[in-house]
């Protein structure tokens, strides 16, 4: 096991199983499936069932530090991985998408919101908005949807201004973390340019400014 300061956290990253919504599986099932392709244990912290049950697996239940988990290459040391159950359909196993329960939903609100106080500065994001991820996990825009949930939980006549602060301490960080994932990739000043421009248009589009 490894273990690093809660303070290196700077994203929690959500997954699909990628297993099909028409079996069930448990954490322990992950965590077997992981085993047999290398892993020590479970590669994520969290894994939220159709049922809405949130079962754990990598460790944080030491106070200021966590477990290293296995879910996003190049991040690990500095995210948290959600994971829910399903994602694919039998007939399709390659084809992913949002087969999140509504049981499954709310659980994953709750718990992103209690990591966020634990990690006050992590940004959401789905797997596939990592730098450098091929993947269609978790099925969709985790940021995007994200922001949805922050936009509708802010207050009557708050919701603006509570949203835009949050986002842009989000997209700021956004901005920091591809930046220096592109320059970390191969020093490339103008893909590093380009991760500025698409970011600062995000930002623009959420403040409107």
């Amino acid at each position: 096991m490894s273990y690093l300061p809660d303070s290196r956290v700077k994203a929690i990253v959500i997954h699909y199983s990628a297993t099909s919504i028409e079996r069930s599986y448990t954490a322990a099932d992950i965590d077997a499936m992981h085993r047999a392709r290398g892993f020590n244990e479970i590669g994520y912290h969290f894994f939220i069932r159709r049922d809405g049950t949130v079962e754990t697996g990598r460790d944080l239940s030491q106070p200021g530090r966590f477990e290293v988990g296995a879910h996003s290459q190049g991040e690990n040391s500095s995210s948290i991985g959600i994971c829910y159950e399903g994602g694919v359909r039998a007939a399709a196993p390659n084809t992913g998408f949002d087969s999140r329960t509504p049981e499954q939903t709310a659980a994953m609100i709750r718990l992103i919101r209690e990591l966020l106080q634990r990690f006050p500065g992590a940004i959401v994001r789905g797997h596939r908005e990592m730098p450098g991820a091929a993947t269609q996990c978790p099925g969709f825009t985790a940021s995007t949807w994200w922001d949805e949930v922050m936009r509708n939980d802010a207050p009557a006549g708050q919701a603006d201004t509570a949203l835009n602060v949050k986002l842009l301490r989000w997209r700021l960080a956004e901005v920091r973390d591809r930046a220096m994932a592109a320059l970390a990739a191969n020093g490339d000043a103008a893909a590093m340019t380009a991760f500025l421009a698409e970011i600062r248009a995000r930002i623009t589009d959420r403040i409107g400014r």
